[in-house]
């Protein structure tokens, strides 16, 4: 398994939107495709590779020159409890790292905190809904 840094123009993208759309919005009856996704030609795309197959993605977005936000967090189902979402996690959060970043937020769905506390993440502010779904915002310092 290999982390890849992306963007919109690749195929890795494409792909990164098809797991997104089952992994997060198709079990909740939502569509992917109808969101406004033109900020993301501006935002930071990551991949976990096994086998020629994209199995883990995340995006970034820069807030500020020292604050990005992570979002669209997705492993395969199959890919899941396998160290993919970790390894994907911790090889972000590193390249932010290397380009200056000092904090990373994200909104957590409430069925992923472990996850994310798991990898260095403290939960912040009350529960909203998000997508339907109760979240968490979290950060961590870099």
């Amino acid at each position: 398994m290999s982390l890849i840094e992306f963007s919109t123009s690749e195929e890795l993208y494409r792909e990164s939107l098809a797991l997104r759309h089952a992994v997060l919005r198709e079990p909740l009856g939502m569509d992917l495709y109808s969101e406004d996704l033109s900020a993301e030609v501006q935002q930071m795309h990551f991949g976990i590779v096994r086998e020629g197959a994209l199995i883990a993605t995340l995006t970034v977005a820069k807030l500020s020159q020292t604050s990005a936000k992570i979002r669209q967090m997705a492993v395969s189902p199959d890919a899941q409890r396998t160290g993919a979402g970790s390894q994907l996690m911790q090889g972000c959060l590193a390249c932010l790292a290397e380009r200056g970043f000092a904090e990373v937020s994200l909104h957590a769905r409430k069925t992923a905190i472990p996850f994310y506390a798991k990898n260095g993440f403290e939960e912040t502010g009350e529960e909203f809904l998000e997508v339907s779904l109760p979240h968490r915002k979290m950060r961590r310092a870099l």
